[in-house]
C-alpha cells in the first residue's frame, strides 16, 4: 500500500524552530554541513526551504529535524509514469531561516548560488553537506588485472562546482569540470588514487557522519585500497 507518512518533531503538532539564528553567521559544523547540502540540493522560495531526497536517505532529514526542529514527511509512492518514487521530504516555514540561507549561497535559484566563504576549518563540513547532496562515490574491480578502479564527482552547477573546486584545489585536490551530456548542469571528478584517499580523510577526519550509506561506501574503498597496497603514502 502506498502512504505518506508525517514524523513530526517530539512533543510538537506544529514546528517549534530552534536554532535558527545560528545561521546568521555558519560558526559551526551543523550549520556549515546544513547549509552545504541546501546549497546544492534545497528548493528555495521566498519563505520555505524544501529538501527531497530518496527514502534511502531520511538520515539527513532526521538530522536536520533534529538540529532546526522541523518535520519532515516520507512516502513510499512508486508511479513510474508520474516519476514519483519513494522519498522523504523537508519544508522549513521559516523566513528568517530563509533570509539567512539566501545571504550565504546567492539566491534561491541553482545557476544563482555560489560556496560561501566560510571558516577554513568548517570548509570540510560544507563540503560533506554538498557531497552528501551531488557527491557520487564510485569503485569497483578492473576484471583484466587485479586493480581497483575509483573515482569522486559532484554533479551541479558550474558556480556552486567552481566554489568546491577552489577549496580541493587548496588542500591538493586536481580536479576538472566538465559539462554533463544532455543536462544543463556540469560535473567536477577526480579518480587519481591519492586524490580520492586525501578526499576521504578530508570529509571524514573526525567522527562527524550523517549520511552512513556513503561513509560505509567510502570506508570499503580505503580498506581495499590497503588491502592491495594501493593506499598513498
Amino acid at each position: 500500500m502506498n502512504k505518506d507518512i508525517l514524523i513530526k518533531h517530539p512533543n510538537d503538532a506544529n514546528p517549534t524552530y530552534k536554532n535558527i539564528s545560528e545561521f546568521k553567521s555558519i560558526r559551526s559544523k551543523e550549520t556549515a554541513y546544513i547549509t552545504g547540502f541546501i546549497l546544492a540540493d534545497g528548493y528555495i522560495t521566498n519563505d520555505t526551504v524544501s529538501l527531497c531526497t530518496s527514502n534511502r536517505d531520511v538520515c539527513i532529514h532526521e538530522y536536520i529535524s533534529d538540529y532546526i526542529g522541523s518535520n519532515y514527511q516520507t512516502s513510499d509512492k512508486m508511479v513510474k509514469s508520474q516519476r514519483l518514487f519513494p522519498r522523504a521530504r523537508t519544508s522549513i516555514s521559516n523566513r528568517e531561516f530563509v533570509k539567512h540561507i539566501n545571504k550565504h549561497v546567492g539566491g534561491c535559484r541553482k545557476p544563482d548560488r555560489n560556496v560561501p566563504i566560510i571558516p577554513v576549518e568548517l570548509e570540510r563540513y560544507m563540503i560533506l553537506g554538498i557531497f552528501d547532496a551531488d557527491g557520487c562515490i564510485t569503485w569497483g574491480r578492473r576484471k583484466d588485472r587485479d586493480r581497483v578502479w575509483h573515482k569522486i564527482s559532484f554533479t551541479s552547477q558550474y558556480n556552486i562546482l567552481l566554489g568546491v573546486q577552489k577549496i580541493l584545489i587548496k588542500i591538493g585536490i586536481s580536479n576538472a569540470i566538465r559539462p554533463k551530456k544532455g543536462e544543463d548542469c556540469y560535473i567536477l571528478e577526480f579518480s587519481s588514487r591519492c586524490d580520492v584517499l586525501k578526499f576521504i580523510e578530508y570529509i571524514y577526519s573526525d567522527d562527524f557522519v550523517v549520511l552512513n550509506r556513503k561513509h560505509d561506501k567510502a570506508v570499503a574503498l580505503r580498506l581495499e585500497l590497503d588491502e592491495f597496497g594501493e593506499a598513498c603514502v
